[in-house]
């Protein structure tokens, strides 16, 4: 229609200029809407990525930022577009590194080089967050440097890593301490035992005296053993490994326990796999682990009717691992205690130390294996320790 009136009047410069400027108009509202697509297809794929992302002028203005991005630096990004990168990633983000700024931008620009950081810690709300920052320059169609993009990705391992090195320089510290400690404090228990020895030697027909007597000793011997398990815990040894059978630990381990089980009506069944190899373990430190999970067993367990404690053995032949479980049917663990159990001097029960699963713990850390727990409250427990079969792995490799 457009055309057959051009054509009519062609001979009419006000027509003719009136439907150029319809055309072009038209043309203008279409490429608009067509680009708006575009901003939108794009922001979606953007929004969608994994990692965090940032596009910055070459005057330092930030163009665009992602979602992934603002959760990650726990911003809504209202105020982000359009204002000046130096404002938005602050020194007091990167705990006082001027890492992406306004010269960071001009370098990257100059050279067409990218910079990448590993494991950078970012101050979020108070709290450290460690990612990985990669800065890459973006090319127009001229092949000249358009935008900065600035990815940031979450560094769990980073974290996990900063927070093993913190625990064991507080662990370094209270081993200094625990050995201060335990000679100041043992030193004069030593005293007061003797005394209370002499005591009750002095007057051994006194039942009153000789029943206080034995209450305090119980509970100097209660002390003492709280400063045993704190320097095991403070100090810890290397482990002494030789060729064992976990089968073998686990047979003597019922022996010694059994007695108490059945004093408490408990029933203790083993399931031993026949495919557990022999393997380097320390054999004092994995009978310690395997008491102090059927005692604890046993403590949940004893209330309960039909109260039953397996150790099950097993080998898992793909990951060469061997796995130890101690399950039971007791009154399990409160899901606001599951997460404190495996720390120092946490312990719910009154004479408890706090000690006994940290250390399992670290032994079977020092074995470099796992030791995980599953609980359900009011139906059981379920400890499983998982080593790997270290020369099964070595024979794979050669």
């Amino acid at each position: 229609m457009i055309v057959k009136n051009v054509e009519i009047n062609k001979n009419n410069p006000t027509v003719k200029e009136s439907d150029e400027l319809f055309i072009w108009k038209s043309a203008a509202k279409k490429l608009a809407l067509e680009m708006e697509n575009q901003v939108r297809l794009f922001s979606g794929i953007y929004n969608g990525m994994s990692e965090g992302l940032m596009l910055v002028d070459l005057t330092g203005k930030i163009r665009f930022v992602n979602v992934q991005f603002l959760k990650i630096i726990c911003q809504n990004g209202k105020d982000f577009v359009g204002s000046h990168i130096d404002k938005i990633l602050t020194p007091e983000l990167f705990n006082g590194r001027h890492i992406f700024t306004g010269e960071t931008i001009q370098e990257v620009a100059e050279t067409k080089v990218g910079k990448k950081y590993a494991g950078i810690e970012i101050i979020v709300r108070g709290t450290p967050v460690f990612v990985d920052l990669k800065i890459h320059p973006l090319y127009n169609s001229r092949g000249e440097v358009d935008c900065i993009a600035l990815y940031c990705r979450e560094n769990n391992s980073a974290r996990l890593l900063a927070e093993e090195m913190a625990k064991n320089e507080a662990l370094t510290k209270v081993g200094q301490l625990a050995a201060g400690v335990a000679h100041e404090v043992r030193n004069p228990l030593q005293t007061v035992g003797g005394l209370m020895d002499l005591l009750r030697t002095k007057y051994k027909d006194d039942s009153k005296i000789n029943h206080y007597s034995d209450l305090i000793s119980g509970e100097l011997k209660h002390i003492n053993n709280i400063l045993t398990e704190f320097l095991k815990f403070s100090r810890p040894q290397k482990p002494d490994k030789a060729m064992k059978n976990m089968n073998d630990i686990c047979d003597e381990v019922i022996i010694l326990m059994v007695s108490m089980a059945n004093l408490n009506g408990i029933r203790l069944t083993k399931k031993f796999a026949k495919n557990v190899p022999n393997m380097f373990l320390d054999e004092y430190k994995i009978k310690q682990v395997l008491i102090n999970l059927i005692t604890n067993a046993i403590d949940a367990t004893k209330d309960v009717s039909n109260g039953e404690i397996v150790i099950e053995t097993g080998y898992y032949p793909k990951s060469k691992e061997i796995y130890l479980r101690v399950s039971d049917n007791g009154c399990g663990i409160p899901k606001d205690v599951l997460s404190e159990i495996y720390n120092t001097f946490y312990t719910t029960k009154e004479h408890g130390t706090g000690l006994g699963l940290p250390i399992c713990n670290q032994i079977i850390a020092e074995h470099d294996g796992r030791l995980t727990v599953e609980s359900k409250e009011g139906e059981g427990t379920v400890f499983t320790v998982v080593i790997p079969d270290k020369v099964a792995i070595d024979q794979d490799r050669d």
